[in-house]
């Protein structure tokens, strides 16, 4: 009778028919389930599609595709925490391997505000080479142990991911990090990198950066021709102005 109903798409009157044999029999076939299961889909109940699924996995723990699909039903109603748990269980049992959801996961991490485990996952994944050992995919590490507070290890991914990557933004973010701890010739090593490699979107504000830094270090005469290159940037004119009045006052 559900089969018929399903047939004619008659989902709702299909429902109770296929609920009323699985909880008859002592042990439902597995198609009864996926039946089951793709009527709750249809009629777009995604909690009780998901206690469907919890059960497929108790019963067949081994299927790959009830892992993947209860986790992407539980991001369907915004429960991300339960499948970043239920992902993070397929993972550690060797159901997800490839680059594309290993990263996808990490990003769950993130999203849930698990920042730790986000990165200790990507760290892990880039020394198994089962993740590209790229620019993105060390930003991303960089990017994770920030947001865990774990700025040592966010500096030396930053470094790995600047070096990796064709244009200066990532030196420039790395430079921008040492002048606000105040670790001035590591900026200006990082700063001048930036700038050789190009391709920067505020040019004018790296200069400034360089400039504080060549000040800070001492070395007036460079911090002067830095901010002088500074001032041909609109943006940064009004600042670097004031950075050459005040050398000038100074001397």
């Amino acid at each position: 009778m559900a089969n018929a109903y399903a047939q004619l798409k008659k989902y709702a009157k299909a429902l109770p028919y296929i609920k009323k044999a699985i909880s008859a029999a002592k042990k439902p076939e597995e198609s009864w389930y996926q039946l089951n299961l793709a009527l709750y889909y249809e009629l777009e109940n995604y909690p009780a599609a998901a206690t469907i699924l919890t059960t497929l996995i108790q019963l067949y723990p081994d299927k790959k595709p009830y892992w993947e699909q209860l986790a992407s039903t539980y991001q369907q109603i915004r429960q991300y925490k339960k499948a970043v748990s239920v992902k993070h269980l397929a993972y550690k049992k060797g159901f997800i391997t490839n680059e594309k959801d290993i990263l996808a996961l990490v990003n769950l991490f993130l999203y849930i505000d698990s920042p730790y485990k986000a990165a200790k996952l990507v760290k892990k994944e880039i020394e198994a080479k089962n993740i590209k050992s790229d620019s993105k995919n060390w930003e991303t590490l960089a990017h994770a142990w920030t947001m865990a507070k774990e700025f040592e290890h966010a500096i030396k991914a930053l470094e790995v991911a600047s070096k990796l990557n064709e244009k200066g933004r990532l030196y420039q973010q790395l430079g921008q990090i040492y002048v606000t701890q105040e670790k001035w010739n590591k900026a200006i090593i990082a700063l001048n990198k930036a700038l050789a490699k190009g391709r920067l979107k505020n040019t004018g504000s790296t200069y400034l950066l360089l400039g504080m830094s060549h000040y800070e270090q001492g070395n007036i005469k460079r911090a002067k021709k830095t901010f002088l290159k500074a001032v041909q940037y609109s943006k940064n004119k009004k600042v670097a102005k004031q950075w050459l009045d005040y050398i000038k006052s100074r001397v």
